[in-house]
């Protein structure tokens, strides 16, 4: 694979096509603004639409959120998470995976090292060296509804 450094839509990661290279380390998130708007000029003519725009010195602007430096070329380890919640603390299974659900990040328990689904956004503060990514599903089911997609992982020993 040829290594790239591209400016992208951080959702991109999770596309069918790609997540592949992610699970497998080959290409991940650099380091990047994690939050808020990005603006890119447009040129005269381009439509401004979206829920951020705005003109400055003559030249027009867009804004674009989830913005990320996607990347094959080698990126330093994120740090371990600080996993300060206990399994005992009312965790959910999903009806129809084999996982518990978690809604952010900072609630994965210290104390479980089977597989939990865990937000997109979890790919932001992967640190190698303290979970696998399993896979992902876009079909979690949680009390009868579904749920957004989650990347399944798994806490190392």
């Amino acid at each position: 694979m040829v290594d790239f450094l591209i400016l992208g839509n951080g959702i991109a990661l999770h596309y069918n096509n790609v997540f592949h290279l992610v699970k497998n380390k080959q290409v991940r998130y650099g380091i990047s603004i994690v939050s808020g708007f990005r603006y890119f000029e447009i040129p005269d003519g381009y439509e401004q639409y979206g829920t951020a725009s705005k003109e400055e010195d003559g030249k027009r602007y867009i804004g674009v959120s989830g913005v990320r430096w996607i990347t094959s070329l080698f990126v330093q380890d994120k740090k371990p998470l600080k996993l300060d919640h206990s399994f005992r603390d009312g965790y959910r299974m999903f009806d129809n995976i084999n996982a518990i659900n978690i809604n952010k990040t900072e609630d994965i328990p210290g104390d479980y090292f089977e597989t939990m689904g865990v937000p997109i956004t979890f790919l932001d503060k992967w640190c190698y060296n303290q979970f696998d990514v399993i896979d992902k599903t876009e079909d979690a089911i949680l009390d009868g509804k579904l749920v957004y997609t989650r990347i399944l992982i798994r806490r190392k020993q």
